[in-house]
């Protein structure tokens, strides 16, 4: 419950610093940085499944391409949300409202794959 809670926590704060980046900055540069890790993390998931033995366990390598897949869908979810929302309300009020949606859907999203 602790880990849960804490993890997203930070997938919050993570979405909210993004969407208060992409705010501020041009159309084109958030989905672009999202766009641009994506096809590091196909790049990633071809090396990793080259090591990967035959009905073996995964290498710890694998967490790269995990964190560069959380990292992409993060990215793209708060500079869409960003895109979306800046031309109603300030940086400020964007951030807070993509905290308190992104903190409370990957929470109960959290729970609810731990507890069934």
């Amino acid at each position: 419950m602790f880990m849960i809670f804490f993890l997203s926590l930070f997938f919050a704060l993570v979405l909210s610093m993004v969407a208060f980046l992409q705010s501020e900055a041009a159309w084109w540069k958030g989905p672009l940085v999202a766009f641009a890790l994506g096809v590091v993390t196909v790049v990633l998931l071809f090396i990793v499944a080259a090591e990967v033995p035959q009905g073996g366990n995964l290498p710890p390598s694998s967490g790269m391409v995990v964190a560069a897949f959380l990292g992409t869908v993060l990215i793209g979810a708060g500079s869409g949300l960003a895109l979306i929302l800046r031309k109603m309300w300030s940086p400020g009020k964007i951030a807070k409202v993509v905290f308190l949606g992104g903190w409370i859907l990957s929470f109960m999203g959290m729970m609810t794959l731990a507890f069934s």
